[in-house]
């Protein structure tokens, strides 16, 4: 895996956090 891989990779999973998060408030 090279750094690119790494970075593509983070910043999805970081997207996908958020987007959870985001979900979690909204269906307060």
């Amino acid at each position: 895996m090279n750094y690119y891989n790494i970075l593509l990779y983070n910043n999805t999973f970081n997207i996908f956090l958020s987007n959870k998060y985001y979900f979690c408030i909204l269906k307060k």
